[in-house]
């Protein structure tokens, strides 16, 4: 076979496999069945080339098949293996050669996660979504202490990345069919710009649950040292890994599942906004380069004063250790400020008629369509788990709305969200200076206190 038909496969190996693993057998790839394999315990990378189906069973070393493809391209490649001496010869039209590998034996179990053992129809990402992870994987952090963070999570309907700094949170065009998952960002090196189906390696596994009576109530029975909850054993379904299969390619790209919750990021965004401005791209930019002349380098904070009556934003920076100062004062924006009815208690936000959630530890109450009755008050549809609904009545007001608000940010993560975006405009909503500026409806960028 063509030398060059282990160019892929090798490249992608060689994007996330560690330079000094501490398992040796992980410098390797294996040639099995037609497949050729590479695992270091976390990933498994798998490749159908038909080609093979007639080379031995054997493991090929990587760096060296890496120097060897690179040197022969177009040129055929034969391998001959000796089971006893561990001896791997490949043959070349430009010579021989002979490497001392290690039993293919000992390589570390395959990782088997494919459509026939999903119940389930697989979920996709498509090419649309893949270009959404990369940007949201500029955001992750680099965070020991919180891990999650380092990912990119898969929701049902988002794609989301953040460092707890600034998030990107991107709508995707078609919702996952299976559970949300989080992908860790070697997976994210490996991906293509091709559609992907989503397999999960599913399992079970048998947990202690509370007795319930028809009315939800924990079941208790006496006993002689007092009540009792009654348990029973049940069933629990959990999925270990995740499989994204590339058709096209016949590439699989095999994961364990991360342990551990994704933050809550839906809580963080801001379901209302008080002063919206739009900016044009070029001018932004322009504008943020200036100010790196006379920034804080420790904090590199700039500071963003929105005039509404003037129709104005100003850029300030400042640097107290050389006592060097830049301002800027836009007045090529469109800016507006809304006025906002509240409800009295919990700083709820109904805006007239508008869709919004109050999360209670034990009630989830859903503001469907709420209706503005009369002056101060606003009707809404309380949901119970059960189905059932009471419509209940809130006192709300005009909330006064200042000209001018101030908020702080990093420059440098403005910067870089221009960069990874690149827009023409950019709307910034906001709804108070100590909470998370909305740009362009898929970033957030939190404050600078």
């Amino acid at each position: 076979m063509k030398a060059i038909k282990f160019k892929q496969f090798l490249d992608k190996v060689n994007k996330v496999s560690k330079k000094n693993s501490i398992l040796p057998i992980c410098e390797y790839i294996l040639i099995k069945e037609s497949f050729l394999i590479w695992s270091d315990l976390e990933i498994e990378i798998r490749q159908h080339i038909a080609d093979l189906a007639y080379m031995p069973t054997c493991l090929l070393p990587i760096k060296e098949m890496i120097k060897l493809v690179d040197k022969l391209k177009d040129n055929d490649i034969y391998f001959e293996y000796n089971h006893e001496t561990l001896i791997l010869e490949i043959k070349t039209s430009k010579g021989n050669f002979k490497y001392k590998v290690m039993s293919y034996k000992e390589y570390p179990k395959i990782i088997i996660c494919d459509s026939s053992l999903d119940k389930q129809l697989p979920s996709t990402l498509s090419k649309d979504d893949v270009l959404l992870i990369r940007k949201a994987f500029q955001y992750v952090g680099d965070d020991g202490l919180r891990p999650a963070l380092r990912n990119v999570f898969i929701d049902i309907d988002y794609i989301v990345g953040t460092d707890a700094t600034v998030m990107g949170y991107y709508k995707r065009g078609q919702s996952l069919t299976t559970e949300s998952f989080i992908m860790i960002p070697e997976i994210v090196k490996l991906l293509d710009d091709v559609h992907y189906d989503i397999y999960c390696d599913r399992s079970y596994i048998e947990v202690e649950r509370f007795k319930l009576d028809d009315n939800g109530n924990i079941l208790v029975e006496e006993s002689e040292n007092g009540n009792n909850a009654v348990k029973h054993i049940a069933k629990e379904e959990v999925i270990k890994h995740i499989n994204l299969y590339d058709a096209y390619n016949k590439l699989s790209y095999t994961f364990r599942i991360v342990d551990g919750v994704y933050p809550k990021w839906r809580n963080v965004v801001p379901q209302a906004f008080k002063y919206i401005f739009i900016m044009d791209s070029k001018e932004l930019k322009e504008i943020l380069e200036m100010s790196e002349l006379a920034i804080n380098k420790n904090t590199n904070k700039i500071e963003l004063k929105l005039n509404i009556e003037d129709r104005t934003i100003t850029f300030h920076t400042k640097d107290l250790h050389y006592d060097r100062e830049y301002t800027n004062v836009s007045k090529n924006i469109t800016c507006q400020s809304k006025h906002i009815g509240t409800i009295d208690h919990d700083d709820i936000i109904i805006d007239d008629i508008r869709r919004t959630k109050l999360h209670d530890e034990d009630w989830e109450y859903v503001f469907k369509e709420a209706e503005v009755l009369n002056e101060g008050v606003a009707q809404t549809k309380q949901i119970n788990e059960d189905g059932t609904s009471l419509l209940l009545n809130y006192c709300w007001k005009k909330c006064p709305i200042d000209n001018e608000i101030t908020i702080k940010v990093n420059e440098k993560l403005l910067k870089n969200i221009l960069k990874v975006e690149n827009d023409k405009t950019y709307t910034f909503k906001i709804y108070k200076s100590h909470r998370g500026i909305n740009i362009n409806e898929k970033i957030l960028l939190m404050p600078i206190m």
